[in-house]
């Protein structure tokens, strides 16, 4: 640069004047045409020579020679590093505006029309003609910046003509003559970006600060972009005066920021998701990520929390950044967490996370950094040459003041046991907490064992996220079609109405669940691992040519990733769950009159893996066919084989050494031998399920236990062949004991009577209530076996003696509160318990969708009566004997206040007053009793008397 602007100073005063119309002009333009300009201005020589003839080939070549001007396929140009000194001294010395109006008339520039959009060149010499003119308007309209956009969120490739103005001959005293606007629009992305690099904008930065602070009260904009630059740098004193007052999402967003320097990893939380939460708003719309630097550290965030949901939404996050329509500048850093996430949740090991491997090359400063944290939060200790790369990183992060991303990757070289020559961050950063210790170093087996932590806890977790749903106003509903042997799954999207009822629900397309099941917040682990069965397929068009994209469900993984979901239903029966079961074929020996028939129920047809058979209208088992199956079935063959008399002892052999394979049903008995003999199972086993207002329930008995095969009591062989631990095992069944047992504990429940099918239907629900609690009863007599998350949790009858309460003075009244302790350690509150039974039928008080609360007739009685003596908790101190009744048996805290009280109502009570002797009267009873209660009172004190008492009062004076 200094070598050229010495040739420059070198050229006689003539030709740098060309040189400077050349500047001006700006477009690559031929030597004919600059000299036509040259004339056009009539300058002349020193000699008073047209000034247009001293442009010369020889000149010409000279200055292509020495570098001042380049020679371009379409003309010639004034070097880059030239052109704005040069243009400079056109507006120093007054003659810039002369030579744009000759080089408009020799070279207009079109004027604009729709569809027209100039070249870069051509805008670059609109953009400095405006620049240089003072007509900051149209430099702005030149950029395609509106009146309205914010000019500190104007991104780096939109300000990047005017940028190319400013670097190319920076000057700070320049800059500072500036409008306000052309200020911002030119520090703020060149800073923006010299961060996301690196790069050393120390100068530039300082006159941003100093030009621009000023500003930021009145430009939210500008104070978020003097936020970020301070807090990149470690000035956290800086950033709460820009953000002080403010609740909108960007402010949002750098509290969050500035909270996880401080080591505030919940704070960052919150408010970040409290900025995304108030953008859901205001755009309408689901999908809403943070994006750049501050989306990253809110990922770590969630990561050092570390629940299961937590790393979910990592992977939410940056689905979202990948999906977003324009690249995040840090996209490499999200998915280097998002792999992290995946691998402490167990979903992926270290090996597969191409992200956070060595050989992934082409990284920008930040994921670097996020890249390397990553690694020392699994324990990983990367290649030498790799942390080179590190290294180069925080020397460029020192040199340019980017002292936060200085002192993080420093500590991470120590931590690593850098060999190289570690750069120096300066002095440590005050308030700043780095994140090497965020997480704690985990080791292989340990990420192993919290996995499996995970996997052992996720029953746990659907059953909290089938609680959570139940509470919520939407969920999935899926819906299962049987129709000519085709098997149909649609997804829908229900709703909550206000009086409590399910809609029936809009369908929901595969494809947004497939490409985005973050828009569907409700969704349980279980509904995304169905999600997780949608395939896409390339198809092509109904035109011809193209392909199209269709989704559909892997029907087979879909039904079995359904097992035990609490929303799967029929096609047109939308309000009764269907229990779906996983189960295999059943080889079966039926003795007839000359023969043993055995045949395989179901019998596979061709190449299918899983057909359904049904059980009842609520219940389908899911019989999956594997290699072996198929092959059995070919032996058996679809009509069976006929065993005659005198082979059932190789029959029972046969039996027994495919019994590990598939279940055994035999009703030829003789297992003893061939296969190990365990008792069946002769208890009732109840199927129960819900449905709005009501229960139902089905009887069946396990002969082989929940694993096993089920019948309904007293039917069936009564030979069972199965496999426990590897080992054929045969179960003998007692039909007409099944049949007893399963009669005796439905005699225990009146609602269950008429058991033809062993199948029933309770509409009431108060009478299916009372039928659950009496089940509950039998105890270990019936086996309750209910759908996964759709369970009624009964509590046993609470009772009086469970009862706290607390009676204290309030003002001329009296409080009383307290609360029953449930078996679960549950607290329910009085009042709210009194706002339940008022609305309750009978002894049963809903808590949940799913959850009751049984009480004892004399609590349930008790709770009716002090609802109607006090009001809203509050009750008057004559109430007291009333009260003193309801509270008997509970357990009581209170104060001498009240035993006063009482003590002084039993002497109101007691006391038996004598009538005035001037009383010239005889009271019949009513009147004596009414002049008894009145000097009660008045013993008491000032109180009103009643309509009653007063009127007999004045009758006793009206008789005297």
């Amino acid at each position: 640069m200094a070598d050229l602007l010495a040739r420059y100073a070198r050229l006689s005063a003539d030709e740098q004047r060309i040189l400077r119309v050349l500047s001006v002009i700006c477009e690559p333009v031929g030597r004919p045409l600059l000299q036509q300009i040259l004339e056009v201005l009539g300058w002349r020589d020193q000699g008073g020579a047209p000034l247009s003839r001293l442009l010369s080939t020889t000149l010409h070549h000279r200055l292509i020679a020495d570098g001042l001007i380049e020679g371009q396929e379409n003309g010639l140009s004034c070097h880059p590093d030239l052109c704005e000194m040069a243009t400079r001294e056109t507006v120093a010395d007054g003659t810039f505006a002369t030579i744009i109006v000759a080089g408009e008339r020799c070279f207009p520039i079109p004027t604009p029309k729709p569809g027209y959009w100039p070249g870069e060149a051509r805008r670059l010499r609109m953009l400095r003609n405006a620049l240089y003119a003072g007509r900051e308007d149209e430099v702005l309209e030149v950029l395609g910046i509106g009146a309205d956009t914010p000019l500190a969120r104007v991104p780096y490739g939109q300000a990047l003509p005017l940028l190319q103005v400013f670097l190319r001959q920076p000057d700070a005293d320049w800059i500072e003559r500036l409008g306000p606007r052309l200020q911002i629009v030119t520090l703020v992305p060149l800073l923006r970006q010299a961060v996301l690099g690196l790069l050393p904008q120390a100068n530039n930065y300082a006159l941003m600060t100093r030009l621009l602070t000023p500003l930021a009260a009145s430009r939210p904009d500008l104070a978020d972009a003097l936020a970020e630059q301070h807090l990149v740098r470690g000035r956290l004193d800086a950033v709460p005066p820009l953000l002080r007052g403010r609740t909108d999402p960007e402010a949002l967003v750098l509290q969050g920021w500035l909270r996880f320097l401080q080591g505030d990893y919940a704070d960052t939380i919150a408010h970040v998701e409290a900025a995304e939460l108030a953008l859901r708003k205001a755009s309408r719309k689901r999908n809403v990520y943070t994006p750049g630097i501050p989306g990253a550290l809110y990922l770590v965030a969630l990561l050092q929390r570390g629940g299961k949901a937590d790393f979910e939404r990592v992977q939410q996050q940056t689905a979202m950044c990948l999906r977003a329509s324009v690249t995040d500048p840090v996209e490499q850093a999200f998915r280097a967490l998002c792999q992290l996430a995946m691998v402490l949740a167990g979903q992926h090991r270290l090996p597969e996370a191409v992200w956070l491997r060595d050989s992934v090359g082409g990284r920008a400063a930040f994921p670097t950094l996020f890249r390397f944290l990553a690694l020392h939060w699994l324990g990983e200790r990367p290649a030498a040459n790799t942390l080179e790369v590190l290294a180069t990183c925080a020397d460029k992060a020192a040199a340019a003041g980017i002292n936060w991303y200085a002192h993080e990757a420093v500590a991470l070289l120590t931590d690593f046991g850098f060999s190289g020559a570690i750069p120096d961050a300066g002095e440590a950063l005050a308030g700043v907490r780095l994140m090497t210790e965020l997480l704690a170093v985990k080791a292989p087996w340990e990420i192993a064992i919290d996995a499996l932590k995970g996997v052992g806890s996720q029953s746990a977790e659907a059953d909290r996220g089938s609680a959570a749903r139940a509470t919520s106003d939407r969920r999935m509903l899926w819906v299962i079609d049987l129709h000519q042997g085709y098997i149909l799954l649609e997804p829908r999207d229900q709703r909550r109405t206000k009086n409590g009822i399910w809609t029936a629900g809009r369908a929901v397309s595969l494809q947004k669940l497939a490409d985005a099941p973050e828009d569907y917040p409700y969704l349980t682990p279980q509904d995304r691992a169905i999600c997780a069965c949608i395939v896409r397929e390339q198809a092509p068009s109904w035109q011809g040519g193209y392909l199209r994209s269709e989704y559909r469900f892997d029907i087979r993984r879909a039904l079995l990733a359904a097992v035990g979901h609490p929303c799967v239903v029929r096609q047109g029966r939308l309000d009764t769950p269907l229990e779906l079961i996983p189960a295999r074929p059943t080889l079966t020996a039926v003795r007839r009159s000359k023969d043993v028939l055995v045949s395989i129920e179901p019998f596979p047809k061709g190449e299918l893996s899983l057909m359904l058979s049904e059980d009842s209208p609520q219940r389908i088992r899911l019989v999956q066919f594997d290699a072996k199956h198929r092959e059995i079935a070919r032996i058996v063959s679809e009509k069976g084989i006929s065993v005659p008399r005198g082979g059932e002892q190789r029959l029972l052999e046969g039996l027994a050494a495919i019994a590990p394979l598939l279940t055994v049903h035999s009703d030829i008995g003789g297992g003893a031998g061939v296969a190990a003999t365990v008792p069946a199972d002769p208890r009732p086993h109840l199927h129960l399920h819900t449905f709005d207002g009501g229960l139902g329930l089905e009887c069946y008995v396990h002969p082989g236990g929940d694993a096993g095969p089920q019948f309904r009591p007293g039917q069936g062989a009564t030979t069972l062949f199965s496999e426990r631990d590897g080992q054929p095992v045969c179960y003998t069944r007692d039909l007409r004991g099944e049949a007893t047992a399963a009669r005796a504990v439905i005699s225990q429940c009146p609602a269950l009577d008429g058991d033809d099918d062993w199948r029933w239907q309770l509409d009431d629900l108060e009478q299916a209530l009372s039928t659950l609690e009496q089940l509950h009863d039998l105890g270990d007599a019936v086996v309750l076996d209910w759908p996964q998350g759709k369970r009624i949790e009964l509590s046993t009858e609470a009772r009086v003696s469970q009862m706290r309460v607390s009676i204290k003075q309030q003002t001329d009244w009296l409080a009383i509160d307290g609360g029953l302790t449930l078996d679960d350690g549950r607290v329910l509150a009085m009042r709210e318990l009194l706002d339940l039974t008022a609305t309750a039928r009978g002894r049963f008080v809903r808590l949940g969708e799913d959850d009751y609360l049984i009480l004892s007739n004399a609590l349930r009685r008790r709770l009716d009566k002090l609802r109607s003596v006090a009001d809203d908790g509050r009750f008057h101190p004559l109430a007291a004997p009333v009260i003193d009744e309801i509270i008997d048996g509970m357990t009581v805290e209170t104060d001498h206040v009240w035993q006063a009280l009482l003590d002084r109502l039993a002497a109101m009570q007691s006391l038996e007053p004598t009538l005035p002797s001037t009383l010239q009267a005889e009271l019949r009873d009513y009147q004596a009793e009414g002049y008894r209660w009145l000097a009660r009172l008045a013993q008491w004190g000032p109180a009103p008397a009643s309509p009653t008492t007063w009127g007999s009062a004045r009758r006793c004076r009206r008789w005297r």
